[in-house]
């Protein structure tokens, strides 16, 4: 079943989708707006283990085990998966396929299921999942190509690959896969849909889907945001076309967070009901753009202000947002000398942020911790660095 919205009769159909997501117990929206935790934030900083020179801190599942990836060198590849059990600081590289430089892993769901993607031997992304040992997942994509983006709680993933003509998002746990709903209708075709965030009940999945739109005896393709929910596809058009869309993130209130781009510069944004809003500038100096990577159930939004859009490797302050507040995430917690929490890059029900930082010995991945203020005792500023 699809929904599509156009201008001319949005304010009528997103009344409609508004009744039909309301009627789901999954999406009631979080009552009170999210703030800050008055004592700030305890810092722990994931390393890489003996032998190797980065860590990157990608996913969180709510036990406070954390994903990511770690290298020998400060060079992209070779790069290898890589997880830290709850309370470690020490990366445990996860299992490679055989014959592979690169893989990454981007979730962990309250199973214990990893998801990510690890190169073959001709250097192409395969969709592949970690929990006894690594999987390469199926996929539509003839020679078994994708990658796997994120995982649901209870261990769902979600993957895109290209079929052969477009490009496809689809849903598994393993082997056989489920397509996302097609998103073409007669208002345009879809050439192609790519979903890269399920909410952690596996109700919902944000994404894109490039439609052609018919205008007079041409098509022009259109950016549409896209939020899946079992087998129907709700779509939105923006009012402004010439904002770029980057969808990332999804809570299970199907509120979805990411970024837009105009005139080369991205900048945080939020869809509620599938209507857009940007999000808070951090106005950090120097760092003009801003990206929003997750969103929690409490709502709280965690991404990064950078001086290169969509990079902080030469430049960049992890930040989140609580309601219309937003915070650097450095200015919450006490650093080490010569740290800088560079991007958030998840946050769990607990709100747990894990991102990236640059220290003295190279990239680090991070993991915060919210501070619990005791009863009765003030509220405490973090000691100056």
């Amino acid at each position: 079943m699809l929904y599509h919205p156009t201008r001319r009769g949005i304010a009528g159909l997103v009344a409609a989708l508004t009744i039909t997501l309301l009627s789901i117990p999954a999406v009631a929206l979080a009552e009170e707006t999210p703030t800050p935790p008055a004592d700030g934030y305890e810092l722990q900083l994931l390393k890489a283990p003996e032998g190797y020179a980065a860590a990157s801190a990608l996913g969180i599942n709510d036990d406070g085990t954390v994903v990511g990836s770690v290298r020998p060198t400060e060079k992209a590849q070779p790069q290898e998966a890589a997880i830290w059990a709850t309370g470690t600081d020490i990366a445990r590289p996860l299992a490679q396929l055989e014959g592979s430089t690169f893989a990454r892993a981007f979730d962990i769901g309250a199973d214990g299921t990893v998801a990510g993607e690890a190169f073959n031997t001709s250097g192409n992304s395969m969709p592949v999942a970690w929990k006894q040992g690594i999987v390469a997942l199926d996929s539509p994509n003839a020679q078994g190509l994708g990658v796997a983006w994120d995982v649901a709680a209870d261990g769902t993933i979600l993957a895109t690959a290209h079929d052969g003509t477009k490009a496809v998002s689809y849903t598994t746990q393993g082997k056989g896969f489920t397509l996302l709903a097609d998103p073409s209708s007669s208002e345009g075709q879809a050439s192609g849909w790519h979903a890269t965030s399920i909410s952690d009940s596996g109700e919902f999945q944000a994404g894109v889907a490039t439609i052609a739109v018919p205008h007079g005896d041409h098509t022009h393709n259109e950016r549409q945001l896209g939020i899946w929910h079992h087998d129907h596809v709700h779509l939105f058009e923006m009012d402004d076309e010439s904002l770029y869309i980057d969808p990332k993130g999804i809570n299970d209130s199907a509120v979805v967070v990411g970024a837009t781009t105009a005139n080369r510069v991205s900048s945080a944004a939020i869809w509620t009901k599938g209507k857009y809003a940007p999000l808070a500038d951090p106005a950090i100096d120097g760092f003009p753009h801003s990206t929003a990577q997750a969103i929690n159930n409490s709502g709280v939004v965690v991404g990064t202000a950078s001086k290169f859009a969509g990079n902080a490797s030469f430049g960049g302050a992890a930040v989140a947002w609580f309601g219309d507040q937003v915070v650097n995430l450095n200015d919450t917690t006490s650093l080490p000398e010569g740290v800088t929490l560079l991007w958030a890059s998840d946050i769990n029900s607990s709100g747990q942020i894990v991102g990236t930082a640059a220290t003295p010995n190279g990239l680090a991945g991070f993991l915060l911790t919210p501070v619990a203020s005791q009863p009765g005792e003030p509220p405490t500023s973090p000691e100056p660095p």
